[in-house]
């Protein structure tokens, strides 16, 4: 699809990555804002239901959104700048707007009933997403375990030339010392006769 894409096409995948890890890296524990609204007011029941709407968008792998069609990309940034904007009014919430209570509680409500249309216009892309992942995994994996192999037969290799290297010593020491001791019985044998020689004409010489 990357080598088929317009620029419209690269501005939408752009615009629904930033959409989707936004809302990925959110931290729902800013929503409580329990310092600054008091305990009466404070955020405290929303965290669980944005967690849940944060967890089912962190299934879908941004790595996966290349392959995935331009109207399939309007529903995943769709549904993550929906769910952006309700954690914008929580974190924008003050306690000077009329009625705060139910306000607040109104904030709470839309998070809790967003999981269900968020979940319906996402879940095939999520189980895309999934396979997706698993299969890479899948190839991660292989990958892994063929290094594992090159690299243990590599250490065999290389344990077997060392060995063959170590032989390969031990004859030529064993040559080297072979051939000393030859050159020393040489120089025996040739010594032995001229000193007999030698000491002959020593006897000769003193008659």
């Amino acid at each position: 699809m990357a080598d088929t894409m317009t620029d419209a096409d690269r501005e939408l995948l752009e615009a629904t990555r930033e959409s989707l890890e936004r809302v990925q890296g959110f931290d729902v524990q800013s929503l409580v804002r329990r310092e600054e609204l008091g305990a009466a007011l404070a955020f405290t029941g929303i965290v669980k239901p944005a967690e849940r709407l944060v967890g089912l968008l962190d299934r879908i792998s941004s790595s996966a959104l290349q392959d995935i069609p331009s109207n399939q990309l309007n529903h995943i940034q769709q549904q993550a700048d929906t769910v952006h904007s309700i954690f914008t009014q929580v974190l924008d919430f003050t306690a000077a707007q009329g009625n705060p209570q139910n306000a607040r509680n109104s904030l709470i409500d839309q998070t809790i009933n967003q999981y269900q249309p968020c979940f319906d216009a996402l879940h095939g892309l999520i189980a895309y997403s999934h396979y997706r992942s698993a299969d890479f995994q899948s190839l991660e994996r292989e990958a892994r375990e063929t290094r594992h192999k090159l690299e243990k037969s590599l250490t065999d290799s290389q344990k077997k030339a060392q060995a063959a290297l170590d032989d390969i010593k031990q004859v030529l020491a064993a040559s080297e010392t072979r051939r000393r001791n030859w050159v020393c019985r040489r120089k025996q044998s040739t010594l032995g006769p001229q000193r007999a020689s030698t000491r002959r004409t020593r006897r000769h010489g003193g008659r």
